[in-house]
């Protein structure tokens, strides 16, 4: 959110819109779905998004995408958790960014949590040179 909100900033700013395109598995920490559609308003509303679009399994297999035994499967609960992801049933939605932070901090999390985080601070400093 604090992306959004200085991406707002930027074109409040320089009064220049910019289009937004999003690729994510997971837009959100909340659990819950009255929390998850919540945070899901609050992103689109800072975003100004006028459309969320999730592709069909057609689309996915005429993109290119060629799933093991030619099935998409759907993730209903989680499965083959990598080493080092806190284990579902320890995690605390009012803890998740502290323990998220703590584990940059010490240098606990996975390697994607690394790469993914990295690439966050980089638009982040992006956008306040841009303030």
């Amino acid at each position: 959110r604090v992306i959004a909100q200085g991406i707002n900033a930027w074109q409040s700013h320089y009064n220049n819109r910019i289009q937004i395109l999003g690729l994510s598995a997971s837009l959100t920490y909340a659990v819950g779905h009255k929390a998850v559609e919540a945070a899901l308003g609050n992103l689109c509303y800072d975003l100004s998004v006028t459309n969320m679009i999730s592709p069909t399994e057609e689309e996915l297999m005429s993109a290119g995408y060629t799933p093991k035994d030619d099935v998409i499967e759907q993730m209903h609960e989680p499965w083959n958790v990598p080493d080092g992801v806190v284990p579902e049933h320890l995690r605390k939605t009012h803890a998740m960014y502290e323990t998220f932070m703590g584990r940059v901090k010490h240098g606990t999390n996975t390697p994607f949590a690394t790469k993914i985080y990295k690439v966050v601070r980089e638009i982040e400093e992006q956008i306040d040179e841009l303030q």
